[in-house]
């Protein structure tokens, strides 16, 4: 099995993310340090991940967190900031699928399915997003238009999202925003081009998932079968 996908099987990180620590010089074989992205694993070889040893689990978990503010989506941290890995308790290497930023609330999937993870993400599948974004001030309806056909953030790098004005909270505006693929602080990045900061920003589905029954901080354990049938994915 390539190296990669490997690490992805053993829920050390995505396929992409993996190629970096294998870049970085943190994954050896059988005591030789690898870089060579087109290594193949075989029967028999002790992988480790710096001096940890790892391998592939008999069965993967697949939770539904409720993420609080001030927590970072990320499988390793230098500061020591508060990691949403520490919110499920599980003798499992598990990690976010995708990423919210540390002042994003609401749901983020977790497993130890590197490929399963690969699939969730995929731009094919189009699996929406949707969070409610607050504002102080009113987007006008033709630029909502032109969101929603594609706007670009940067030379090359095309968006399209979904806004509705849905109500009023605590004297800001609510919008519901629908995303079929998730860039970084792609939200909070749209409404910057038209001079908005985002208060507060909250992702309550995914896919077919929702939040319902989970309070903040908490989480619940899901099965695969459940996010072939929610996700339509195989």
């Amino acid at each position: 099995m390539r190296i990669n996908k490997y690490l992805a099987h053993c829920g050390v990180a995505s396929r992409r993310k993996s190629e970096a620590l294998i870049l970085d010089g943190r994954i050896s074989v059988n005591r030789e340090v690898i870089r060579d992205l087109s290594f193949t694993v075989s029967d028999g070889d002790k992988v480790r991940l710096d001096d940890s040893l790892i391998s592939i689990p008999q069965n993967f978990e697949y939770y539904i967190l409720h993420k609080p503010k001030e927590y970072i989506c990320t499988s390793s941290d230098e500061l020591g900031r508060k990691n949403v890995t520490e919110l499920i308790k599980t003798n499992h290497r598990i990690y976010p699928v995708g990423r919210l930023d540390k002042d994003t609330t609401g749901l983020i999937l977790m497993t130890d399915d590197g490929d399963m993870a690969n699939k969730m993400l995929h731009p094919r599948f189009r699996l929406e997003r949707k969070y409610y974004a607050y504002t102080k001030d009113e987007l006008h309806a033709k630029d909502l238009e032109k969101i929603k056909k594609g706007i670009f953030l940067a030379r090359r790098e095309r968006v399209r999202a979904d806004i509705k004005h849905v109500g009023f909270d605590k004297g800001k505006y609510k919008w519901r925003v629908i995303l079929r693929e998730g860039k970084n602080r792609e939200i909070r990045r749209i409404f910057l081009k038209y001079n908005q900061k985002v208060y507060n920003l909250h992702r309550y589905a995914f896919g077919g998932f929702t939040l319902k029954g989970i309070d903040r901080s908490k989480s619940k354990q899901i099965s695969k079968k459940e996010i072939l049938q929610k996700l339509k994915i195989s």
